[in-house]
């Protein structure tokens, strides 16, 4: 075998190792996040019976569905007020998110904190109360939330941002074997008031939105899933060595058969 016969195979083994990513990526989903809707549902009408109003409230809390292998960076809320008068407040400085946090050789710890709504320009001091979002009858806000440990303060510009995920891999959450520990929880503090109504008169509900994280239907028995997510990180990191490799490869390629 001469050299450009190995030269060529080794251009076409790499070929076969980027074709294999390439179909590995296009299977990303691996993991399902669902809410609890059931428990959500019978919250909010118990609660909202209790003063004799309907539903007008439409909340959704991203994401949900499948999603890939890897980090939950935030989570997103809308609400939409169909009420024809009532305001309601996002009181978030009561908002908390629970999740598991993973602890080396013991079960997982279960952390509790305060939600911070992520704002552009943010240059509050994380201790700070915030200030409660209103939204007015017939309008609509969207948000990005997270937690006071994955946020941080730029050194450059002195704003807050964001530097680590809410969850850094969803895949350990769906890999414990307890349901408990697959599970976390975004409790949203409400506050109603109509317009004619005094500030001090006013209704506070809880909105409990659990989410548990499940491998998808399926992904399990796919075969060969834990070799392929090796690879993938693999090839991640000796992607600039193959990209030199090829240039140099084609190079000689181009001498050899010149000659």
């Amino acid at each position: 075998m001469g050299t450009t016969d190995i030269l060529i195979l080794t251009v076409y083994f790499i070929c076969v190792v980027y074709v294999l990513y390439q179909a590995f990526n296009s299977l990303e989903d691996r993991v399902i996040i669902t809410l609890d809707s059931k428990a959500l549902k019978d919250a909010l009408e118990a609660q909202l019976g209790q003063w004799r109003l309907e539903n007008r409230i439409a909340v959704n809390v991203l994401p949900q569905g499948p999603r890939p292998l890897g980090p939950l960076q935030d989570l997103t809320v809308t609400i939409q007020n169909s009420y024809p008068d009532i305001q309601i407040y996002i009181d978030w400085d009561r908002c908390s998110l629970s999740r598991p946090i993973p602890v080396p050789k013991k079960p997982p710890l279960l952390l509790a904190q305060r939600i911070i709504h992520i704002i552009p320009t943010m240059t509050m001091d994380l201790f700070q109360n915030q200030a409660s979002s209103v939204i007015n009858p017939g309008e609509m806000l969207s948000a990005k939330l997270a937690t006071e440990d994955v946020l941080g303060r730029n050194q450059d510009n002195q704003l807050i941002e964001q530097v680590e995920p809410l969850v850094n891999k969803l895949e350990v959450l769906a890999g414990f074997s307890a349901e408990a520990h697959r599970k976390y929880s975004l409790n949203l503090v409400l506050r109603l008031k109509r317009l004619t109504e005094q500030a001090d008169e006013v209704i506070r509900i809880l909105l409990p939105y659990t989410f548990t994280v499940k491998p998808l239907p399926g992904v399990d028995s796919l075969p060969f899933v834990g070799i392929m997510k090796k690879l993938e990180e693999f090839w991640t990191s000796i992607q600039p060595f193959i990209t030199i490799t090829l240039i140099i490869i084609g190079l000689i390629l181009m001498m050899v058969l010149a000659q």
